[in-house]
């Protein structure tokens, strides 16, 4: 049996090993996902950044190809179904039962946007395989309208007033 001298030396130590590790005993925080459960193809990861007023981040490969995405209301639509002269070629699809416009721009980005949950994507491939990496992965985007506003469609010949900052559409 232990003596109760002892039994101190034992707790003092097991507590200035928890006072030393000062909470280093925790698990890392989780990766951040992600959003609207994008599954990310190997060799991509996410990672989250930090926006303004709306949900900012990046889906990066090791070779340096970068998808990003502005979502939420403040985000707006970057695409516009009635500037389709402005494109290279502009796509309009349902998935997940969820209408997506997809575009590239005349400076050969691409953009998909997701006009329910004002979610866009956008990158500028180097190539092919980076074109359809992009549109793999934003097919796996289901959105999650977390808002009561209905946005109007847009109107023939009205502006695009939320151009994306960094690929420019002109």
């Amino acid at each position: 049996m232990r003596s109760k001298a002892q039994c101190c030396i034992v707790w003092l130590i097991l507590f200035a090993g928890v006072f030393v590790c000062g909470g280093r005993l925790t698990a890392a925080p989780a990766a951040p996902k992600p959003p609207g459960g994008i599954q990310l193809l190997p060799d991509y990861a996410y990672h989250r950044l930090q926006g303004v007023d709306s949900y900012v981040g990046a889906i990066t490969k090791k070779n340096g190809f970068t998808i990003n995405h502005d979502i939420g209301m403040m985000a707006g639509r970057q695409l516009n179904p009635a500037e389709r002269g402005e494109y290279v070629w502009f796509k309009e699809r349902a998935w997940h039962g969820h209408p997506v416009w997809i575009a590239m721009t005349m400076k050969h980005a691409l953009i998909a946007t997701f006009p329910d949950d004002c979610a866009n994507f956008y990158c500028t491939p180097k190539s092919e395989e980076d074109a359809v990496d992009f549109l793999l992965m934003i097919s796996t985007y289901a959105p999650i309208i977390k808002h009561n506003i209905v946005f109007p469609k847009p109107r023939p010949g009205a502006p695009n007033i939320a151009p994306i900052r960094g690929v420019g559409l002109q």
